[in-house]
């Protein structure tokens, strides 16, 4: 079975919505925003809880090594995460980012293989120059190579 590949997708919009702009005009705010941006990259793969194994669950230090940033600066993290909604703990002690779910995609790695050709399909199509009438879904065909067109008449 092929393993999936898990993603990030935040809106363009998303750096921008009251609760990130709360959040970075904190004192620390980018680095706390940096911080979230890393704790959602982990939390990708486990519906939104943050696990260093199914049964142990991920503390400020192991996120500050994980992360790479000071302790301090994770705790504060949490906690002005917390204050916002965006970050909750559970009964274990766990950690779970509610917008997790939301923001991860994945796909299998033939998805990806295909969703990579298809690009390239695109971009040639992109790059064809201009043609007379009926020229230019001749060479497009002639690039994807599945429609043949008849000339009318």
């Amino acid at each position: 079975m092929e393993k999936l590949k898990f993603y990030l997708r935040l809106p363009t919009e998303h750096h921008a919505s009251q609760k990130m702009k709360i959040l970075k005009s904190k004192a620390a705010g980018h680095t706390y925003y940096a911080i979230y941006i890393d704790m959602l990259q982990i939390a990708a793969e486990t519906e939104g809880l943050l696990y260093i194994t199914p049964t142990l669950p991920h503390t400020d230090k192991t996120l500050a090594v994980v992360t790479g940033y000071r302790v301090q600066d994770v705790h504060e993290a949490v906690q002005a995460l917390q204050e916002l909604d965006l970050l909750e703990f559970l009964e274990d002690g766990a950690i779970y980012l509610p917008e997790a779910a939301q923001f991860t995609k994945s796909e299998t790695p033939a998805a990806e293989r295909m969703r990579r050709h298809r690009d390239r399909q695109r971009e040639e199509l992109n790059q064809i120059p201009e043609h007379t009438s009926g020229e230019a879904e001749k060479v497009a065909a002639a690039i994807i190579g599945t429609v043949h067109i008849q000339p009318k008449g």
